[in-house]
């Protein structure tokens, strides 16, 4: 974690009690309370790029969560008491719509990127979180879908994101890597291409992300981005 010290997101997860298994947790408790079927078959070729992956057709519908939920979730599976507030925080931020619900997906891939150990933990942690029946495959929407709410979160933190276009970049060259266009992929085979990425390795570069001089990384950060939200 040394080498992004100069990071915002990294910072605040030197503060953050909570690790990557409590914030699976959450979901998985989630799954339990809901009694979502993770063990799913319909995923009997992944290597054919015809068929669809498991979590891309009802996902919106079957993770939809509302923050009063969300909270409950936390407590019960014993998030540390000093990180609920940060959970909370990061919750809102992705409810940019402010209806109180959003997908339980996107705030977990979040908070994976204050409580992973490394950039390579992080991305492999994030494909399970879109592979819930463990077939060893995404697709390419999803990817971009995940990329793009982890770079978000990055933002939330007062760091500099890449925009939309440079997503797209990084998951086309993943995949030109990989001889294929589009479709399913075997996450297991790309996550090390992802973490070392030149797109990647820029954007977490001290030239990219400036002075930490100018930046702050504090729970006071997050709480003015509510506000000037709101």
């Amino acid at each position: 974690q040394s080498s992004f010290s100069h990071l915002n997101v990294w910072a605040l997860s030197s503060i953050v009690y909570s690790k990557i298994d409590d914030v699976d947790n959450i979901i998985k408790k989630f799954e339990e309370i809901h009694e979502i079927n993770t063990k799913g078959s319909i995923s009997l070729f992944p290597s054919d790029d015809s068929q669809p992956s498991t979590d891309s057709i009802e996902d919106q519908k079957v993770y939809r969560i509302h923050e009063t939920e969300f909270l409950s979730i936390i407590k019960q599976v014993e998030i540390n008491e000093s990180d609920i507030n940060i959970f909370i925080d990061m919750f809102r931020l992705i409810d940019v719509r402010g209806s109180n619900i959003i997908n339980l997906k996107e705030v977990i891939v979040a908070l994976s990127a204050i409580t992973s150990s490394s950039l390579r933990e992080c991305f492999f942690f994030c494909f399970s979180i879109f592979d819930r029946n463990k077939s060893g495959v995404v697709d390419k929407q999803e990817i971009v879908h995940f990329l793009k709410v982890l770079n978000d979160s990055f933002g939330y933190c007062g760091d500099k994101c890449l925009n939309t276009s440079q997503i797209y970049d990084l998951v086309d060259s993943i995949y030109t890597s990989a001889g294929k266009i589009d479709g399913n992929i075997f996450y297991a085979s790309i996550v090390d291409s992802l973490a070392n990425h030149p797109i990647v390795e820029m954007m977490l570069s001290p030239q990219f992300q400036g002075s930490m001089r100018n930046k702050v990384a504090s729970i006071e950060n997050i709480d003015s981005l509510l506000e000037s939200d709101m």
